[in-house]
């Protein structure tokens, strides 16, 4: 019953309410009255506006919550604002609030003492004055669509059930609330009910149920696919062995089925779900283990890509377990490209040169790295495709030609080369084109080392620039091999061990610094490079050195700057860059 108490201040009776006397004090028909008391319907639910039978959880019914902005357009209480998974104006698209705007009041609002809907219960003050946050743009779309779901025109409920998949367009509005609840507590665990966690938990930020019902309602519009995306993306990164990587929220939602009270639908899609993931989500992905017996994948390599994201992450379950599976196809597939692809540490040694010079020739585009094999499964390394390797090798082959006398061996040749790290990709394109002849010839062993050229050619080269894109710059190594800084150096073996003395290495394992080797070659010069230079013997270019009174600034390494100065013959100007 409504009484008249203090005036202009209404009191509301708390039990007892019926349609009759409501209508006969507001002079209206009693049957306009009647599904506006939200009726139970049933064990559970209550009639809703327009005639839907919503849960009781799922309704705000001991506070009063409003949008400011729309009650000073209209000032009445919209039916919307009580659907707790909906906490916003669809109109304004303020956040609801509860709470009176004055500092000094915050009295919460209610139904049972008003003094109108427009203002605060306690001390009058507008409410059209409070202020409220709004809900992103980018939420709107999906937001107007699940709340049209409950408005009182059906056309308009139509309108929404249109976005959503065949089998959920014909079902009650008020079993996809249900849906649509409990996804959002998947999306964002922080907002669920402790106990009843199909519910959203009183007092939730408004902030956050809005945004998780917006990414529920996406959810449904492209299920079941996009809620095992989501469940294997948050498995993927999960920090315990058992978790669902949620915090539970993910096997709590599929295993409602088997929870006295969950509704019948609800309850229908969650069961038909966790069986699909424990049968058909097995065929479309592998268990670690068994990915790690392909041929080039290792298990503690195979996790580091899942959680990078490289390889996708398939959710499955195991009895009531969750399980994270590997994407079937995808490690298939890479397990397939390691076969076809070799180190680029392996394919130096197959072509005869550094690890650089493999590095310039990608760059140049005569050879592909395999974009495909990142690299936490390479662990940092580039990888080449074989075929792309031998496809060089035979177009190198093809431009041979006869030797002629006075041709030397590449290595000895390339000892001339220095200042700067070898131009390997400059040399080959340089073989390919024909303004590099050279000679190959037949039998084993790196293919460089089985090249004769002209001693005279890489004198002449030393004045060009070589050409390189620079789109694979993130390709180059930051550390060298011991042998690679060697060569870089046009130092003997039983002078590097001197040299490089400073950088200890683990089986072979890269350890020279490129801005360190970089700056040697810049500054020194060895007598390995004069002889090479100049065509003498190694002892006559340190004798020749010695009659100079030149003497090592370091062991085995000359001033560059002086030897080019003071060598009689020796070309001075070299302006070559890598």
């Amino acid at each position: 019953m409504m009484e008249i108490g203090v005036p202009s201040r209404m009191r509301i009776s708390r039990s007892g309410i019926s349609a009759a006397p409501l209508a006969d004090f507001l002079e209206v028909d009693e049957t306009q009255m009647q599904p506006l008391l939200q009726p139970l319907v049933g064990l559970r639910r209550r009639l809703f506006g327009g005639g839907i039978a919503v849960d009781r959880l799922h309704l705000v019914r001991n506070q009063r919550l409003f949008a400011p902005a729309a009650l000073a357009d209209a000032a009445y209480h919209r039916a919307a604002w009580d659907l707790r998974p909906f906490p916003f104006s669809d109109e304004t698209w303020e956040h609801l609030q509860a709470e009176c705007p004055d500092p000094l009041c915050r009295h919460r609002q209610g139904w049972h003492h008003t003094l109108g809907v427009e203002v605060c219960d306690l001390c009058g003050e507008p409410l059209a004055i409070a202020g409220a946050s709004l809900v992103p743009e980018t939420d709107r779309d999906a937001l107007r669509a699940a709340i049209g779901l409950f408005h009182h025109d059906p056309a308009k409920r139509a309108v929404s059930a249109a976005s959503l998949p065949d089998w959920l367009r014909a079902v009650d509005p008020g079993d996809v609330l249900d849906l649509i609840v409990a996804l959002a507590g998947v999306c964002d665990p922080s907002i669920r009910c402790r106990t009843a966690k199909r519910a959203l938990q009183i007092g939730a930020a408004a902030e956050r149920v809005s945004a998780a019902v917006a990414v529920s309602w996406r959810l449904l519009e492209d299920w079941p696919v996009s809620f095992e995306r989501l469940a294997a993306e948050r498995c993927g990164r999960r920090p315990t062995r058992f978790g669902d990587g949620n915090g539970g929220a993910t096997m709590d939602f599929l295993l409602l089925g088997d929870l006295v009270g969950t509704p019948a639908f609800l309850a229908a899609v969650a069961g038909a779900e966790i069986a699909r993931l424990r049968g058909e989500a097995h065929q479309t992905g592998i268990e670690m283990v068994n990915a790690g017996g392909l041929r080039g994948l290792k298990p503690t390599d195979l996790a580091c890509a899942r959680r990078a994201g490289i390889i996708p992450t398939v959710f499955a379950v195991s009895g009531d377990r969750p399980v994270p599976l590997l994407h079937r196809e995808t490690v298939e597939t890479l397990s397939r490209r390691f076969v076809e692809t070799t180190p680029i540490d392996v394919a130096a040694v197959g072509f005869g040169c550094t690890v650089h010079g493999i590095e310039q020739l990608i760059e140049s585009g005569l050879l592909g790295a395999d974009d495909h094999l990142h690299m936490p499964l390479t662990g940092g390394n580039v990888r080449l495709p074989i075929a792309s390797v031998r496809d060089l090798a035979e177009a190198v082959s093809r431009c041979s030609r006869p030797s002629e006398p006075g041709w030397v061996r590449f290595g000895r040749a390339s000892c001339a080369i220095g200042g700067m790290r070898k131009p390997y990709g400059l040399i080959v394109q340089g073989m390919l084109s024909g303004n590099l002849p050279f000679h190959l010839a037949a039998g084993p062993g790196p293919l460089l080392e089985r090249v004769s050229v002209p001693s005279a050619t890489f004198t002449a080269m030393l004045g060009l620039e070589p050409t390189t894109s620079g789109s694979r710059e993130r390709n180059r190594a930051e550390l060298v091999t011991k042998s690679d800084a060697m060569t870089e150096l046009n130092l003997h073996v039983r002078d590097a061990t001197t040299v490089l003395a400073q950088w200890p290495t683990s089986k072979g394992a890269p350890a020279v610094p490129v801005p360190w080797l970089e700056d040697m070659c810049h500054r020194f010069i060895t007598a390995l490079e004069v002889s090479a230079r100049l065509g003498v013997h190694g002892l006559s270019a340190i004798s020749l050195l010695r009659s100079a009174d030149i003497v090592p600034e370091r062991q085995h390494l000359y001033d560059r700057a002086i030897v080019q100065r003071l060598v009689v013959g020796w070309p001075v100007g070299i302006r070559v860059s890598n």
